[in-house]
């Protein structure tokens, strides 16, 4: 699938992406899944003799007495890629829970100090994809956070700002300092102030890249704000309407999501499904986070090594435990 490179970090992330998937497989997909069942269980009645009411009783109380079954998950990261470094400005694990109907995207720190086995010193998460590609960055979240990630979705954005605008912006309260950052970052000449306002789609991705007032925190805060808020457009969306906005968007994704599963997420039902969004660290669990320039023992690295900051700014926090939260997140248990 071709790739269109725009210079822009990733806004809308995971949400997008996986609802877009769900749309477009329950618009398109779901009538050929239909029939393809109804014409299985046709021929399995016509095929299967009949059953006592005896057997059917035992078959019933089996399956009463047998022990339900796990929740169907599926666990997609999420890269949104930022051109001018060429590296994942934006990671997230993209769990959807098809049991229970739910999608929580969990954020991941680019500047978490992450373990790399063929580096001689730990450095930044967002590295991966940058000496990597897909295949690094699914190698280290899955060494730091534990987990066995196979599927990715891969996204330059060729213009976040016109998708928003295509769903008729997004309501976000502003503060008076996000505000003034919303003015300073966009050309147009209509101005925003505190409170609650549609953002037109510049003013939108203007919010979601505010980090210099408050932090690296907050700013995933906001662009979860977006996600939201695009989420329940796309859930409001008509039908009719969906071709023509997932050709828009898919043309700038790529992915190794398979056509079974694609079809597994017919099952979700589009009115009742629910979104969730977490950031990893964060301050309020991971409680020993620190941030610093971290220097790095350059007598530890080969000249062709490919470092490119010394010292650089890193997140350190017990990963162990933060692996354990994010499962605890995926898989609903204390």
């Amino acid at each position: 699938m071709k790739k269109i490179i725009i210079p822009i970090a990733a806004v809308v992330c995971a949400a997008i992406a996986a609802v877009i998937v769900i749309v477009m497989v329950n618009s398109a997909q779901s009538r050929r899944v239909v029939q393809e069942d109804t014409e299985t269980v046709a021929e399995s009645v016509e095929s299967t003799p009949e059953t006592t009411t005896a057997q059917a009783t035992t078959e019933e109380t089996t399956t009463e007495e047998t022990t339900a079954p796990e929740d169907n998950i599926v666990n997609i990261a999420y890269l949104g890629i930022d051109k001018q470094e060429n590296r994942s400005d934006v990671m997230m694990v993209l769990s959807i829970n098809i049991t229970k109907n739910k999608i929580k995207v969990i954020s991941l720190l680019r500047d978490t100090k992450a373990y790399y086995r063929d580096m001689p010193v730990d450095t930044k998460l967002g590295y991966a994809y940058k000496w990597g590609g897909n295949e690094l960055a699914l190698e280290v979240i899955n060494d730091n956070f534990k987990t066995d990630l196979e599927y990715y979705i891969d996204m330059w954005f060729k213009d976040v700002a016109d998708i928003v605008d295509a769903l008729g912006g997004v309501d976000i309260e502003l503060t008076e300092a996000e505000a003034e950052e919303v003015n300073n970052l966009t050309s147009s000449k209509a101005k925003v102030t505190a409170g609650w306002g549609t953002l037109t789609g510049s003013q939108a991705v203007a919010y979601a890249r505010i980090r210099r007032i408050d932090g690296e925190f907050y700013r995933s805060h906001r662009q979860h704000n977006v996600i939201r808020q695009l989420f329940e457009k796309l859930k409001a969306m008509p039908k009719s309407e969906y071709p023509a906005f997932i050709t828009r968007l898919m043309g700038d994704m790529e992915t190794n999501v398979t056509l079974e599963m694609l079809y597994s997420f017919t099952e979700l039902d589009m009115e009742t499904l629910t979104l969730d969004c977490y950031t990893i660290p964060d301050p309020d669990y991971e409680t020993d986070v620190v941030g610093d320039w971290d220097p790095v023992d350059l007598s530890l690295l080969d000249e062709d090594d490919p470092w490119l900051d010394n010292p650089t700014w890193l997140w350190m926090y017990d990963l162990d435990a933060a692996a354990e939260r994010l499962h605890s997140i995926i898989y609903e248990y204390d």
